[in-house]
């Protein structure tokens, strides 16, 4: 009898054993409809096909469990931004844009979206579009320093997915230490705990932001995601050809069976886990030493427990939230092809002004400079 294949998830709620109960927004129906609305109005269902997907993909959910305090606009707005995330991460992964020019092109757009949302025009792409408007209703919620540290986070993000592009085009998976500094930008994990500060209403300053204590407990936070993340989606970047996944660079690196990559990992994520509460414990007992404001204090004792909370919620949504995203489906019912959602009338993104077909996008210095 055929030996069953291990199962990535198994065991994984108990991995992280964060001390906080899986809460949902209270207005999770609403942001169910809302974010049906928003995806339909941007053209990102364009076909009854993309929309079942999205309903099944629950990414609304993910949010309602992810971002469980914020009021119910930025709740909306949450909605929608986490599942922008996952629509152009299908975009590489699985549709026509995961060649470093056609990303190189997506980089380009995205970042003349961060410079001016109000320049895209209303026949842009459905996925530019739909930045543009995450973009302008955002912006009330923020301060110039934070949409700044947002933007480069995210730019970061888009430049790390483009060094995955090479790494899967030369076949070779990167070490354990390149994988760490490389995920915790390609995972998107900084953007997105931006975003936390914003939903709960308690911006950072970035003195406080760049305390070494903060950002070892966002680093143990991004890598807790990244490598869970790595456990549910496996086999769908193994399909895609992706070489950038934990299990991958264990079982080439050290030589491991599946089974026994998913064991190293869970110790991996054990290990980071205790990490990331020893940090949060040590932040609260920093606070009183910082001689804070009060309005600081409570801004930093809030983004330390939603992160915390963010982390939980996500994971309910990757294991027991419902979500088909992982699902492994037999290849002669596979879903149909991804929607491209980039390209528009005019069948071309926005190219930055001097770009010539074949030019390489260049990174930054540090795919992950916070990192």
């Amino acid at each position: 009898m055929t030996e069953p294949a291990p199962n990535p998830k198994a065991g994984l709620p108990e991995l992280l054993g964060l001390p906080f109960p899986v809460r949902r927004h209270p207005g999770h129906a609403h942001m169910e409809v809302h974010l049906r609305h928003w995806a339909d109005q941007f053209g990102l269902t364009p076909t009854s096909e993309t929309a079942q997907h999205l309903t099944a993909s629950r990414f609304a959910a993910m949010a309602a469990h992810a971002y469980p305090s914020a009021p119910q606009p930025r709740a909306d707005w949450a909605a929608d931004w986490i599942t922008w995330l996952f629509l152009l991460d299908d975009q590489l992964e699985e549709g026509a844009h995961g060649s470093e020019n056609r990303w190189s092109e997506v980089i380009d757009a995205v970042r003349a979206v961060l410079r001016s949302p109000q320049a895209v025009g209303a026949a842009g792409p459905p996925l530019i579009r739909a930045w543009a408007d995450l973009c302008s209703r955002v912006g009330p919620w923020a301060t110039p320093a934070w949409k700044a540290r947002f933007g480069a986070h995210l730019l970061e993000s888009l430049h790390g997915a483009l060094q995955e592009i090479r790494l899967r085009d030369q076949g070779i998976p990167p070490t354990l230490d390149e994988y760490t500094a490389l995920g915790r930008a390609s995972s998107a994990s900084l953007p997105v705990f931006d975003t936390v500060e914003i939903c709960v209403g308690a911006e950072l300053p970035e003195h406080l932001y760049n305390i070494t204590l903060y950002r070892e407990f966002l680093h143990a936070a991004a890598d807790v995601f990244c490598w869970s993340n790595d456990l549910c989606s496996v086999q769908k970047e193994r399909d895609a050809g992706m070489v950038t996944n934990l299990v991958l660079v264990l079982e080439h690196h050290d030589g491991l069976l599946p089974d026994e990559a998913l064991g190293a990992i869970r110790a991996l994520i054990r290990r980071r886990v205790q990490d990331l509460l020893a940090a949060r414990e040590q932040l609260h007992h920093l606070e009183p030493s910082l001689s804070l404001p009060p309005a600081q204090a409570r801004a930093l004792h809030q983004n330390v427990t939603a992160l915390c909370e963010w982390l939980t919620g996500t994971l309910w949504w990757h294991t027991a939230g419902g979500t088909t995203r992982y699902k492994v489906t037999d290849p002669d019912s596979a879903p149909p092809p991804i929607a491209d959602l980039l390209t528009g009338p005019d069948d071309a993104l926005p190219c930055h002004p001097g770009r010539r077909e074949g030019d390489r996008v260049g990174q930054p210095g540090s795919v992950a400079r916070r990192g």
